[in-house]
């Protein structure tokens, strides 16, 4: 396919190495959301890391093929990879861009050169930042149809996020979905009884909780 032709979701990852489509986007490329997401939602490493980022993968490439013992090199010296600025909006599409200290897991899309956030990570996000995947209402629609079918992978992300991240998941998957499971004794002793933890991060705390997994259910 011509580059022409590209949509904005491989045009955004062809030109920015280190993006990927996240958040409502990547829920609906991965068909769990019946939302169609007009915004273009990308996650990337923040400016200080992509950098480092990038003196990693240029010192990496050095070391195993000098550029003056590379064949037939296209230009006479070696080329440098840059910081991205994206634009505001590609092919019509605006663009969301989420700059982070801690990117998430991402994969290539198989079909183009569009890079998505894991199953797993998709998930994730929905407790960490529900505001950019419909608002937590939806979230929880999509975990009661979809998260059984994907539980592996939301365990393994959730077993290295925050404490209230595992009160959320673990509430959903074992009160809300009646799913036992033996790492949800081990999520539960990160509950804090008297802490202000809550489902949705957004909105304030009310009166209403999970006694087991202390939790303001603010749904």
């Amino acid at each position: 396919m011509d580059i022409d032709d590209l949509p904005a979701d491989d045009i955004v990852c062809l030109i920015d190495r280190f993006c990927y489509i996240s958040h409502l986007a990547a829920m609906q490329r991965w068909g769990v959301t019946n939302r169609r997401s007009h915004n273009l939602m990308l996650s990337r490493p923040d400016n200080e890391t992509v950098q480092i980022l990038i003196a990693d993968i240029m010192k990496r490439e050095a070391e195993e093929v000098p550029w003056d013992e590379r064949p037939n090199p296209p230009w006479p010296g070696p080329f440098r990879l840059t910081n991205i600025a994206h634009p505001l909006q590609v092919r019509g599409r605006l663009i969301q861009l989420r700059q982070t200290r801690n990117p998430g897991k991402a994969l290539k899309d198989h079909n183009g050169f569009a890079r998505v956030s894991t199953i797993g990570q998709t998930f994730l996000d929905m407790l960490q930042q529900p505001d950019l995947c419909g608002g937590m209402a939806h979230v929880l629609e999509v975990w009661d149809e979809h998260a059984h079918f994907y539980l592996d992978a939301i365990i393994e992300v959730v077993n290295d996020a925050s404490s209230v991240v595992k009160c959320r998941a673990g509430h959903i998957i074992e009160e809300r979905l009646g799913i036992k499971h033996p790492v949800l004794d081990a999520w539960q002793a990160c509950a804090q009884r008297g802490g202000s933890s809550r489902l949705d991060p957004k909105r304030p705390y009310i009166p209403k909780w999970s006694e087991k997994w202390m939790i303001s259910l603010n749904v």
